[in-house]
């Protein structure tokens, strides 16, 4: 017999665990995309070399990269985001019916295709075409899951 409390209180920790985890991987992954980017940018192939020593120096000596702020910076309304989930949820309801051979919507999975990132349950190939696609490309992952979660919940509240 085990306590419920217990559990959730498990649950949270290893929740917050593994939200450091992918948040520090989301820093070291944005601070070598800077990198590259400063690289480009650089008007040799000499001083391109020096960047790109130095950013690995730095990531690989440093105290290691800080949570990227910068997305935050120039976010879009919160509002659009929403409005955005939710026409695609709209748009796409029929994929909240579990079916065989076809994914469910998620959250995840709606945040992942405004960002484009693609994955074996939502190829580039298939939903490249989709308007929703890479929309929200430079804007905090975390954001735009929220935004879809919440979302998803009113809509299967209201509508289903």
């Amino acid at each position: 017999r085990s306590d419920p409390e217990n559990k959730r209180s498990l649950a949270q920790r290893l929740c917050e665990r593994l939200s450091g985890i992918e948040q520090e991987g989301l820093g070291r992954l944005e601070s070598l995309r800077d990198m590259v980017e400063r690289a480009e940018e650089a008007g040799s192939a000499e001083e391109a070399e020096a960047v790109i020593k130095s950013g690995i120096r730095d990531y690989f000596e440093g105290e290691g990269p800080q949570s990227a702020q910068r997305r935050g910076a120039d976010a879009p309304n919160p509002k659009f985001i929403s409005r955005d989930a939710r026409v695609f949820i709209q748009g796409n309801r029929h994929l909240l019916r579990r079916q065989k051979g076809s994914p469910m919507l998620t959250g995840r999975a709606i945040a992942r295709i405004m960002q484009g990132i693609s994955s074996p349950a939502y190829p580039a190939t298939t939903w490249g075409r989709n308007t929703m696609w890479r929309r929200y490309m430079d804007t905090d992952f975390e954001v735009l899951l929220k935004a879809a979660n919440r979302e998803l919940v009113w809509y299967v509240n209201n509508k289903l």
